[in-house]
């Protein structure tokens, strides 16, 4: 896929180097404290974030990235165990 940005909606803006992006996956992990912090400034400023790493990075923290092969299986319902199950985890 081709990522691009549109202020509009209707024409697109620019494209973006896909060279340099990179996908997030979850789950993602932090110390406790620092963004159990960055979660609660977010709730008192009624902000929104897709996931816990843009909400640290917005309040000031650093993410490191940790490279995955995109098989890092979330477990969060009783279909997702038996999809899991059902892999080859070799």
């Amino acid at each position: 896929d081709s990522v691009f940005l549109s202020s509009s909606k209707k024409e697109v803006d620019s494209y973006l180097d896909r060279s340099t992006l990179l996908r997030a996956e979850t789950p993602q992990t932090f110390r406790f404290a620092p963004i159990y912090n960055a979660a609660k400034k977010a709730q008192m400023d009624g902000k929104g974030f897709t996931d816990d790493a843009s909400c640290f990075i917005y309040y000031g923290g650093r993410v490191g990235i940790v490279l995955s092969n995109g098989r890092n299986q979330k477990i969060t319902t009783k279909e997702d165990l038996y999809l899991f199950e059902g892999v080859n985890h070799e």
